[in-house]
Formats: C-alpha cells, structure tokens, sequence
C-alpha cells in the first residue's frame, strides 16, 4: 500500500511538471481536412497551499466557435464548476445575456482565430479554500503570443503581471475571486508544419485514434531513435490512471492501446517520455 501512494505522488508529480512543456496541441487532428491552421494552446496550472491542482487550458483554433465545440475537446463542467471538493477552477464566459453559452464553465476553452494582430480575453473563475495559491504557466508564451497580461476582475487594482515576463503567480486569499488573461497578436504555425514532425523521426506524440473513444483507442507516436520509453494515461487532477509502457523501443513509429473498460467518462492526457524529452495529447473518453 505504501509502495502504490509513493507512486501515485511520483505519478502526479510528474505530470504537474510535464504539463507546462506541452505547447501547441494540434487539434487539427480532430478536424481533418477542414483545418487550415493548427491551434495554440497554452495551459495554467492552479495549485492550492493544500497540494491540490487544476489544470485548465485556452488559446485558438480556426474551426473553433465562441461556444462549446466538443469536437476540440471542449465540454462543461458539472454544476458549479467544480472537479474536487476543494477547488473551483474553471474558464467562463467573458459575454453576458443571450450571448453566453459556456454554461457552468470549461477546463479547456478553444476560441477562434481569424487574424495575426487579434486579441482574446479569458476568464478564469477560482473559488479555493486553502490559501495562498499559486498560478504557473509556461516561460515560453512569448513563442505563442505578441503579449499576455493576467488581471483581476477590476482591471488590474490587486493583481497585474506581464506573463511574458514571469512565469507564476502567488494569491494570498480571496480577495480575487476571478482573473481574466489578455492575450494579443497570436502565432500559429501551419498545418503542414505540424505534420512535418513525423516524417522527420521527430520525437512526436501523435493524435490518438479514435478521439473521442470508447472503451478503447490507439496512441501513435515517433522516436526519432531507440530509446528507454514511458507511456502513461493521467486524469486532469494529475493521477496516473494506467501505465501503458515502459520499455525500451527502436526508432521508428509505434502504436499502445488504452483499454478504458471500468474508467469514468472525462478528459485525460496520454503523457510520452523518453529521456529529457516529453510529450503529450488530449484523450476525450465518452460513454
């Protein structure tokens, strides 16, 4: 028993740290033909000062629509927001009136991109009861945006930060009960950029197929040369569900199969490591 908590905690551990390396996840893999242009996602990980965590995902797609577009991964959260007893972490919508329509609020929020020189506001809502609470995101968004800047709800009086600059963020208590970040002049890479990777022997994780699945998908991915490997399936919380591989493979396309049977309907993330290097895809499992 003791052995199983230790690896679960190595488990989250890990993930907590991986998922800030994970930069533009092309969802052109769910679309086909009708992408143009791969997304840029940027993901924000919330930690509370009790070792709980969410993370939560934006950024754009140029199939994407200001709602709910379950196609790029993107689906409500139950009533309240809530994905832990402790924590209410969640992107809502900056519209009002008939124009909202993100519902209870998303963990992932793809928007639509249509120009170079755009700019889009997410809101993030946070209602945690262990404080101070620490924000991260990745160093590098400036590969991905012109600028981004996170504010409170009342413009900047309590909390202002170029994200750019910095890479965290600590609240000291609830005073800030929503931030919303501002992100301008996007960059996205083409699709056929993207899909340069695995005819290179890139290390690249690639799209699962089916996504969504259910009870089981393929996990494709390329090493670009042997290599000692793990494949793992974690949860948005950060727990391993299922070690897929842990081996040593050639170079060369591969394939795992998660078998799902037994495993609640959700969002997960097939997370690959070989060496330093690390990759990662969204899995949308449905029932």
């Amino acid at each position: 028993m003791q052995n199983r908590r230790t690896e679960a905690r190595s488990g989250r551990k890990f993930f907590q740290t991986t998922i800030f390396l994970v930069l533009g996840l092309e969802l052109c893999g769910f679309i086909g033909a009708y992408c143009q242009d791969s997304s840029t996602l940027t993901a924000l990980e919330v930690r509370d000062n009790a070792g709980h965590s969410v993370v939560i995902q934006y950024g754009l797609n140029p199939s994407a629509t200001y709602c709910i577009d379950p196609a790029l991964g993107e689906f409500e959260l139950p009533p309240g927001g809530c994905i832990g007893p402790s924590m209410c972490v969640s992107l809502k919508d900056t519209r009002t009136g008939d124009g909202a329509c993100l519902g209870e609020g998303l963990l992932l929020d793809v928007r639509p991109y249509y120009s170079p020189s755009q700019v889009d506001t997410y809101r993030v809502a946070i209602a945690i009861l262990s404080y101070p609470v620490v924000l991260r995101w990745p160093a590098d968004v400036a590969t991905q945006y012109d600028s981004m800047k996170i504010v409170d709800g009342v413009g900047g009086f309590l909390v202002s930060a170029d994200m750019l600059a910095i890479d965290s963020l600590v609240l000291d208590s609830a005073l800030v009960p929503e931030l919303f970040i501002i992100a301008s002049n996007p960059h996205v890479i083409s699709a056929a950029e993207v899909q340069k990777a695995p005819d290179d022997l890139s290390f690249t994780l690639l799209w699962n197929y089916p996504n969504p699945f259910n009870p089981s998908t393929q996990i494709e991915y390329v090493l670009p040369v042997s290599a000692n490997i793990s494949l793992s399936v974690f949860d948005v919380m950060g727990r391993e569900i299922k070690s897929l591989l842990t081996e040593n493979q050639t170079a060369g396309r591969h394939t795992a199969t998660w078998h799902a049977e037994g495993i609640p309907a959700g969002t997960y993330f097939a997370v690959l490591r070989a060496g330093n290097l690390i990759t990662t895809r969204l899995l949308l499992l449905l029932k």
